[in-house]
């Protein structure tokens, strides 16, 4: 289509320049058309899939249980933010290394970066963490029990 457009405005330069001007016209709609719509499909596929898959709550997760008032209450030790919500938080398996925690993310052992760890009690009975729902940026990170 566009290579259609090309050849009938190369056609109307040599005979007519506002018969060319209008083609050129209608060349840059489409082009700002389709890169309005290929933005569009990138977004929802890179962006508003995996958040809706991954932002959701937890199966059988109650934001207003005792539970969920206690993930709301969470705030990052560095920044005093929130650490997101339930939806963010998850139950991970995590190891003691020399002087740090490690959590595995996607298979693999990730540091915790120290000022991420909330020192407080953890009533889940499991590590918990909080990030992005489509990274591996750490919001925070409590560890099962403190001893």
């Amino acid at each position: 289509m566009c290579t259609e457009k090309i050849a009938a405005w190369m056609a109307a330069e040599l005979a007519d320049g506002e018969e060319a001007e209008a083609i050129i016209t209608e060349i840059a709609e489409d082009k700002r058309k389709f890169t309005r719509a290929s933005l569009v499909v990138v977004l929802l596929l890179s962006f508003g899939f995996p958040l809706a898959a991954l932002g959701a709550p937890p199966d059988g997760a109650d934001p207003d249980s005792p539970i969920g008032q206690w993930f709301k209450s969470l705030r990052q030790p560095d920044t005093g933010l929130i650490c997101c919500s339930i939806a963010d938080c998850r139950p991970i398996e995590y190891r003691i290394a020399v002087d740090h925690y490690e959590v595995a993310i996607d298979g693999r052992w990730v540091s915790v970066p120290p000022e991420k760890v909330v020192h407080r009690e953890n009533p889940t009975g499991h590590a918990i963490l909080c990030r992005g729902p489509a990274s591996s940026v750490i919001f925070c990170f409590v560890p099962a029990h403190e001893t």
